[in-house]
């Protein structure tokens, strides 16, 4: 991985932003093309610096002390550094309104293919950004409840703001997924939207984040989580023919909603006990999930095996598997 301090000497190229003609999105496509690969940098530097803050720096940086005043690094009793998740989303919102009219997904004039799909690119990966960003605010919110610290605090700001930052990250999730959907081209070609394993990150990604909501029903209303849902899984099995990443994700997807649902969580245990979870989740999510989900990827124990899936650890208690950037690309890159 480039350093941030290496990155940081190499200059972005000059781009027409600064032009009035860029407020019109009156640009063109050569001028695009430069403001699309210095726009795709700059979002990919507030993602970076997300990731860094809010997961892999979360036990010195975006974590608080627990409400209890126990240990910070307990997953289950941290906080959310609301005030970083704040920072961060006030850069993602300048990041957007600098964007030159026509690298904007609303963008009602018309304009050639390539900057099209430039613009739906960018709207794509803003989405996930915010996903990204407030996901670990999801995954305090829902671990909050369980000691009934949002009820007795139900009327604070903290628990306020806690509350629309998880509907925010839920409804970004629906969108991402309606996007990809709606941009899939019927002949199988790329269209206008990212490469295939970008996709199935993005859908990946976005379907954990409608499975966490089911954790808190009353708060977080999901009318149309079924059909989101089964989007999403329509997605994946209709990118099965480049590979076996987007089965192993609807796959782990289906064993983890069977998970979330089950009458009791699951107590923390060995990856053994884990396993043995997961398979009785298999085993049951004809059950659980309903038939209208038999559609969507058919597997039995044997390809479960097979995939590496036995061992995941889908812990409905810490919620680790919402925020483990590494999980999600070990299934992309997994090698069967």
């Amino acid at each position: 991985m480039i350093s941030t301090y290496v990155a940081s000497t190499v200059p972005l190229p000059n781009t027409p932003l600064d032009r009035p003609e860029a407020a019109t999105g009156v640009l063109d496509s050569s001028s695009t093309d430069a403001t699309f690969f210095v726009k795709s940098v700059q979002l990919y530097e507030l993602i970076h610096r997300t990731i860094q803050s809010l997961y892999y720096g979360a036990r010195c940086k975006s974590v608080l002390a627990s409400n209890d005043g126990g240990d910070s690094g307990d997953a289950n009793n941290s906080k959310t550094d609301l005030e970083m998740v704040m920072q961060f989303d006030a850069a993602l919102d300048k990041w957007d309104r600098g964007l030159p009219g026509q690298l904007r997904w609303t963008y009602s004039q018309p304009r050639d293919q390539v900057t099209q799909r430039q613009a739906v690119v960018l709207y794509i990966r803003f989405l996930h950004a915010r996903i990204l960003l407030l996901r670990p605010v999801l995954a305090s919110f829902c671990l909050s409840s369980q000691g009934g610290e949002l009820v007795q605090s139900a009327e604070s700001l903290e628990v306020r703001t806690l509350k629309e930052c998880a509907i925010m990250c839920v409804s970004t999730a629906q969108k991402i997924i309606s996007v990809l959907l709606k941009y899939q081209a019927i002949d199988g070609s790329i269209g206008y939207l990212p490469a295939w394993w970008y996709r199935v990150y993005y859908v990946y990604t976005a379907a954990t984040v409608l499975i966490a909501a089911k954790l808190r029903p009353e708060v977080l209303p999901e009318p149309d989580f079924n059909q989101t849902w089964g989007e999403a899984m329509s997605i994946l099995r209709d990118y099965e023919r480049f590979g076996q990443s987007a089965r192993r994700c609807g796959t782990a997807l289906q064993l983890l909603s069977a998970k979330i649902q089950q009458p009791e969580a699951p107590k923390p245990g060995t990856q053994a006990v884990e396993a043995n979870t997961n398979q009785r989740s298999l085993q049951t999510l004809d059950q659980v999930t309903g038939p209208e989900m038999e559609e969507d990827f058919s597997f039995s124990s044997g390809d479960v095996n097979q995939m590496g899936l036995q061992y995941l650890d889908f812990d409905v208690n810490n919620l680790t598997w919402l925020n483990d950037m590494q999980a999600a690309w070990e299934l992309l890159n997994h090698e069967g």
